[in-house]
């Protein structure tokens, strides 16, 4: 560190020194040395001002670096000068620059010291931005108080013995609206105005006659403008002799101020109406103690009236259990957190019992000190609103049982459970058969009914520890617990089975359903919830498929069935993506002649990489039940239109196209208008498409698809009914449904012309559609017989392998081409 010559007598250099260093080291201004540009030395403030490790981190830092750019060029003119006179330099405002980057503005002070028998500059620097920060903050307070003072809002006044007014400051006009000279002559109490009460001039009057001063006097006083309300100080004066000479003071106008009081009152009226009339309790409480409370607090309390609750502490009227609460919320406040918030205690009634209340609290001031202000509602019916609510979330609102939620919250912790104590846990999986046909049969309503009914007969059949719980539409699950072995499940499964079988009668009907069990036990079968829920599941669909109206239980073969659904869907999924599923077409031929009058399109799977075709009927059956009924009847319809609008021009021959269609995809107020935009997008006219249904599905679904096919009757879209004698008996639907023609089952047509229940059975049907006058159209017909025996008894068309099998497309042109040099493609009939 530079070294100071040591000029006291009887000390050694070596004591001055330390002294020296000990000085420079605890002073609390930053001291530097340069030389060089470079910093030589750096004392411990130098390192806390410019932010630095410590001094050492200082050594050898250029000393330019630690000035501002703005300040850069003053210091190095001051240096040089230093240097090259070694006069000593006043103080200097600088900017410098801390290592962190961050600026200051410093007092800076340069001498010219020796180092190392070289000059070298000595640098005391002090902080001053929080100096100047305060001189900048008391000027600007000096100037508000200038401002203040010029803008002051009291006038001055002086009056004679008398009491009248001699003179008044300038500024009253501005601050009234009326000169000083409009006061002269006047009393105070000669301008007072009407809403000043007589007792109170009558009291000042008194006061000034007593030469006593006075402070915040207010009164009304009547100007040219109209009445204004002033406040006014006054002090008496009194000549050296004692003699009264009149008084001085300062006038303000306090209209403003009076309306503010004025409405504050009105509003402070009105709210303490609202308190008195508001529904809710009310309470304020200061130091643990009520000191406001309305009416309705006493009456929420039961106590006497709001007097019996003042003076009583808080907390006594609180449930202990809740007293953390309270102070929770008191904690709050008086922290500016925690106003409005809810919160729900129970108070003690003095009759006896808890009541649930929630209440909202906020901070107030009365009297000068913090209180609490606190609003309470009786929530005793909200929370028995909540726990309705928290039921019904949990619960299926038709039938009261466990809803899906709370079914899989209920067979996790079952399968858990059985788990830890080695036992079994039973799902069984309800399906009802015939339930639709209730439900399209005698509506909605009575479905419902029936529905509550199976619930009803669920519960009877299980014990209070196993959940009964409806997953949607009507299928039903059921776990038990705390089973040993399998035989229990069959147990239940036989008694519910049992109860499902009971007729019922709704409406004046009596109806029969029944139902179909599949099981799975946890943990033989699956060791999880949803691999239990498959398992059940493939075990369901096996008895639908294998057993209606049985039980049961699952085994890995049903897995690997159930697998193989998936699979196809899957595949279904896939080809209905890639528009890859075929439509092959089989001929209509006119029994008459044998002409083609049409095709109906028949969807075909497309062929794999391992040659395997997908029966219709599996994999229709399958979108049926995934949902991809629509997306499939819909990519049929298309191509069948297109296609047989290509073949009606090649042929040049007007043909009609028949398509199977399902009755979801006729649901909806949409479905007509979907049919309508694809006969537009394809060109083909509506009276060249028909649409089949079977008589079994177009009854279980006549509510929905009724409007639909009046519209598409009224386009000319014909209505065949598919399958025709192997569904309902019921005949009524040949009357509510737009009939166009009747499809002959193929099932009766096997046995023709040998079996005599088949031909009592087609010669019926005829006669039926004759008198009706509904053209028939026979399914399946492979021999001559078959079709000479349809050909008299009255059916006009038929299909099937004696003419032709179904076929693509292309194969289908090839063949109708081959008959066109006839110019009626007509197909010769067989001996």
């Amino acid at each position: 560190m530079p070294r100071k010559p040591d000029r006291s007598s009887g000390r050694s250099a070596g004591d001055a020194d330390a002294r020296w260093r000990l000085l420079v080291q605890n002073t609390p201004e930053a001291i530097l040395v340069h030389q060089d540009d470079r910093i030589l030395f750096a004392n411990d403030a130098a390192a806390d001002l410019f932010r630095a490790a410590s001094p050492e981190a200082l050594i050898g830092h250029p000393v330019w670096a630690l000035l501002h750019p703005e300040s850069l060029d003053r210091a190095r003119e001051r240096t040089a000068r230093v240097l090259a006179t070694g006069e000593a330099m006043g103080l200097a405002e600088l900017r410098y620059r801390r290592l962190d980057g961050s600026c200051f503005l410093g007092e800076g002070k340069p001498a010219r010291i020796e180092e190392g028998g070289r000059a070298a500059v000595l640098v005391i620097i002090r902080d001053i931005t929080e100096r100047r920060r305060t001189e900048r903050a008391l000027e600007a307070s000096r100037a508000r108080l200038c401002d203040f003072a010029e803008l002051a809002s009291d006038w001055f006044w002086e009056t004679d013995a008398s009491m009248r007014y001699t003179w008044l400051s300038e500024n009253v006009e501005t601050l009234t609206g009326v000169p000083p000279r409009w006061f002269y002559g006047k009393t105070r109490l000669d301008i007072a105005g009407p809403d000043v009460p007589a007792d109170v001039l009558e009291e000042h009057r008194r006061l000034l006659e007593a030469r006593r001063p006075f402070r915040d006097f207010d009164i009304q006083i009547r100007l040219p403008g109209g009445e204004r309300w002033v406040r006014s100080n006054g002090k008496p004066l009194f000549d050296s002799e004692g003699n009264f000479l009149g008084y001085r003071g300062t006038g303000r106008d306090i209209t403003a101020a009076k309306r503010a009081e004025l409405a504050r009152r009105e509003t402070e009226q009105r709210y303490r109406q609202l308190v008195e009339l508001s529904p809710d309790a009310i309470v304020v409480h200061q130091d643990g103690r009520i000191i406001f409370a309305n009416r309705q607090a006493a009456e929420l309390l039961d106590v006497g009236g709001p007097e019996k609750l003042v003076g009583r502490r808080v907390l006594d009227l609180i449930d202990e259990a809740d007293h953390p609460r309270i102070r929770q919320q008191s904690r709050l406040l008086a922290s500016g957190d925690g106003a409005g918030l809810p919160v729900e205690v129970r108070v003690r009634r003095p009759g006896g019992g808890l009541l649930h209340v929630e209440t909202r609290a906020a901070l107030i001031v009365d009297g000068g000190r913090p209180a609490i202000l606190v609003v309470a509602r009786d929530s005793s019916q909200r929370r028995l609103a909540e726990e309705r609510l928290r039921y019904l979330a949990m619960r299926d609102p038709l039938t009261g049982l466990a809803n899906r939620t709370l079914f899989y919250d209920r067979l996790e912790r079952a399968v858990a459970f059985a788990k830890r104590h080695g036992s079994l846990v039973a799902l069984l999986l309800v399906d009802l058969d015939g339930f639709k046909g209730v439900n399209d049969l005698l509506g909605h309503a009575a479905g419902d009914r029936l529905l509550v009914m199976v619930g009803e007969r669920l519960r009877a059949a299980t014990r209070e520890c196993d959940t009964v719980s409806r997953l949607g539409g009507d299928e039903f699950a059921v776990v038990l617990t705390g089973l040993q072995s399998a035989h229990g499940a069959f147990i239940t499964a036989g008694r519910i089975l049992d109860g499902l079988a009971e007729p019922v009668t709704i409406d004046g009907h009596r109806c029969r359903i029944a139902g179909s069990i599949g099981a799975a036990l946890a943990p033989d079968h699956a060791e999880d919830p949803d691999a239990l829920l498959r398992a059940a599941d493939a075990a369901l669909y096996y008895a639908k498929d294998t057993r209606r109206g049985g039980v049961c239980l699952f085994d890995p073969m049903m897995r690997a069935r159930a697998e193989r659904r998936r699979e196809i869907e899957a595949a279904l999924r896939c080809h209905l993506a890639n528009r890859a599923l075929e439509v092959w077409y089989q001929p209509v031929i006119a029994l008459e002649d044998g002409t083609v009058q049409g095709v109906e399109a028949l969807v075909r799977w497309p062929t794999g990489g391992n040659g395997e075709r997908i029966p219709p009927d599996v994999f229709v059956g399958i979108a049926e039940e995934c949902g991809l009924i629509e997306p499939l009847g819909e990519l049929v319809l298309r191509r069948a239109c297109e296609d047989i609008r290509r073949l009606i021009g090649r042929l040049g021959r007007d043909l009609r196209i028949a398509v199977n269609i399902s009755p979801q995809e006729l649901a909806g107020t949409a479905s007509a208008d979907r049919i309508a935009a694809i006969l537009t997008e394809t060109g083909l006219p509506p009276g060249n498409l028909e649409l089949e249904i079977t008589e079994r599905e177009l009854l279980r679904h006549s509510r929905e698809v009724a409007r639909t096919l009046d519209r598409l009757d009224a386009m000319g879209v014909a209505l065949a009914i598919d399958d025709f004698g192997t569904g309902y008996s019921s005949l009524v639907y040949l009357k509510r449904f737009p009939v166009r023609r009747l499809k002959l089952d193929r099932t009766f047509v096997a046995g023709l012309p040998e079996d005599a229940e088949d031909k009592a059975i087609v010669r019926a049907v005829m006669s039926l559609a004759h008198m009706l006058r509904i053209p028939v159209l026979a399914e399946g017909v492979e021999t001559d017989l078959q079709r000479r025996f349809l050909h008299e008894a009255g059916c006009l068309e038929a299909q099937g392998y004696f003419w032709h099998p179904p076929l693509p497309f292309e194969d289908l042109v090839t063949v109708l081409e081959r008959k066109r040099p006839e110019n009626c493609l007509r197909f010769a009939f067989k001996a």
